[in-house]
């Protein structure tokens, strides 16, 4: 459309006639509706007689104050000084070391692991099995330092490990109890009286789910289906299942462990 096209007299958008913008107000900038009045968020110069604004906003005053905290928090960044957290002032994460790997696996275990690994067409795959052998044989529990050897052995990353570790709730990475009490909490036992389980062991060990006593006599959890529903409540004592256990078979139990 050339100059000469351009029908003449009052501007028309698809809905009319433009309306006539209001000089008190700033011309709309925006995308909104289909029209070009101002709700429509016209451009300036789509008003009849209207020039474009130009906006120059200024700079926000800083108030003294606040600029001689900003002095003082550069200054002491410049001398190496420590500083309250302030305006202009950035706190730098601590970064944690990473572990130092323990030599695996020890003497002990060096057969049995060699012998986990030779069933697999790779290492990384003996992954589970070794850190059930590792967690048995070895306190109870999977130290980062451990962690660390495991992967080293493996040939995997740390991370990769921490992984395996974090996903499944039978590997324990702090240290546990010497009797682990695990009560199922998945709807058979539930239904059977699960819940019953976890008060008494609260009652008689004075531990919640996830807690060990001072002395390192129990560790108390709960966890998912052990695979024993049609014996429901079912528990484990470290690796040795207990099924249709009772608040009293269980007070039983507790006083029989060392």
């Amino acid at each position: 459309m050339t100059p000469q096209d351009v029908p003449s007299g009052p501007a028309t958008g698809p809905y009319g006639k433009l309306k006539k913008r209001d000089p008190n107000q700033s011309p709309a900038r925006g995308t909104r509706g289909g029209g070009y009045d101002e709700l429509a968020g016209a451009p300036a110069a789509a008003w009849e007689g209207a020039a474009p604004a130009t906006l120059t906003p200024a700079a926000p005053a800083q108030p003294a104050a606040v600029g001689a905290k900003v002095a003082a928090a550069k200054a002491a960044a410049k001398a190496g000084a420590s500083s309250s957290p302030g305006v202009g002032a950035k706190s730098v994460p601590t970064i944690p070391k990473p572990p130092v790997p323990v030599e695996f696996p020890p003497a002990a275990l060096r057969a049995e692991c060699e012998a986990l690994v030779a069933r697999y067409p790779q290492r990384l795959a003996a992954l589970i099995p070794i850190l059930h052998l590792a967690q048995r044989k070895l306190g109870g529990w999977i130290s980062p330092e451990l962690e660390a050897g495991i992967a080293k052995y493996l040939g995997c990353a740390d991370q990769h490990v921490r992984g395996v570790l974090t996903f499944y709730t039978m590997f324990n990475t702090k240290p546990v109890g010497r009797h682990h009490v695990q009560v199922c909490r998945t709807l058979s036992c539930w239904l059977r009286g699960a819940g019953e389980l976890t008060a008494c062991l609260k009652r008689t060990t004075g531990l919640a789910p996830g807690q060990t006593d001072a002395e390192g006599r129990f560790t108390v959890s709960e966890v998912e289906c052990l695979g024993l529903c049609e014996t429901a409540p079912a528990l484990f004592v470290n690796d040795d299942a207990h099924v249709h256990v009772t608040p009293s078979s269980l007070e039983t139990l507790l006083k029989s462990l060392p």
